[in-house]
């Protein structure tokens, strides 16, 4: 599987906190735990990380791109950003199989009507028009076969609510401790695997040997 997170920003931002040299600041940061949460969600703990974060832009001071590998027992899931790349929508996710793929372009939705200065308000919220779709590719008598697959309709609000209920004892956290936490692991190993070159287990470094 792929994630990809594509900007275009050739020029710096000046005073944009992701763009200072700063705990936390930088592309990996910001952008990094989303693309690992997705990928944990739906792989659980990978066995290995191997991680290039690097400074492509002219003039920066913190890393604006990265490519970033969790390795399975039989799955390999690649996770990349850049602020380098065509102004173009471009692939978001790629999942390859044994028999088939999907693809899908475009961000999510919910980015561009708050951009827009809308705001939630019916069920309409979130839902994808029908042309922005992911394909699903299959095999089928020796020829490709393409078919839309529906997005699910996203709505941010359902994390907040989920803490509101259960600060109130009416429904359990949806978004653990340990999650989080395992997120951040990733994180460190992602850092230190660059910066050594190579590749990292997931075993040794959460047993911290």
């Amino acid at each position: 599987m792929t994630a990809i997170v594509h900007r275009y920003r050739p020029q710096l931002r000046p005073g944009a906190w992701r763009e200072r040299a700063e705990p936390g600041s930088g592309v990996f940061f910001d952008l990094g735990p989303h693309l690992i949460d997705q990928a944990m969600l739906l792989f659980g703990m990978p066995e290995a990380v191997t991680a290039t974060i690097r400074i492509e832009r002219d003039s920066a001071v913190v890393d604006d791109a990265f490519y970033l590998v969790l390795h399975y027992e039989s799955l390999r899931v690649e996770l990349r950003a850049t602020m380098l790349a065509c102004a173009a929508p471009g692939l978001a996710f790629a999942l390859h199989g044994t028999r088939g793929s999907y693809v899908k372009y475009g961000r999510d939705v919910q980015e561009e009507a708050l951009r827009r200065g809308e705001v939630p308000k019916n069920d309409a919220w979130g839902r994808e028009p029908e042309e922005k779709w992911g394909s699903l590719y299959t095999e089928r008598n020796d020829k490709v076969a393409v078919e839309p697959l529906r997005t699910e309709a996203g709505d941010y609000r359902r994390y907040y609510e989920n803490v509101r209920d259960t600060i109130l004892g009416r429904a359990a956290i949806d978004v653990t401790s340990e999650q989080a936490l395992n997120v951040m692991r990733a994180l460190e190993l992602a850092k230190e695997s660059s910066e050594r070159r190579c590749t990292l287990r997931w075993e040794l470094a959460v047993n911290g040997q």
